[in-house]
């Protein structure tokens, strides 16, 4: 049975240089779903980036040392709905 990622995820390993200086420390591979990149996708106007977040884990995955990581649209602060404010207390309904 081969290996099937989970959709959004990704690992990252430590790459073995063999040579030159500028080969990236880490590198791997990450499988992001459609959806997620038509979501993001919709809300930016064109000419603009695509801004996506990335959260990693260190963890050791068949014995060797890893980042595994997910890959979601960037966290939006939501607005809390404001309390009603009442003049005076005979106006409150209960």
């Amino acid at each position: 049975m081969s290996y099937v990622p989970k959709p959004n995820t990704g690992t990252l390993w430590t790459n073995t240089k063999k040579s030159a200086e500028n080969h990236p420390d880490i590198r791997g591979d990450v499988f992001i779903d459609r959806a997620l990149l038509k979501s993001a996708i919709s809300k930016t106007e064109d000419g603009e980036l695509v801004k996506l977040s990335i959260s990693g884990w260190n963890k050791v995955l068949g014995g060797y040392e890893a980042i595994s990581v997910n890959v979601s649209e960037p966290w939006v602060k939501q607005d809390k709905p404001k309390k009603p404010v009442f003049e005076d207390d005979e106006e409150v309904p209960f």
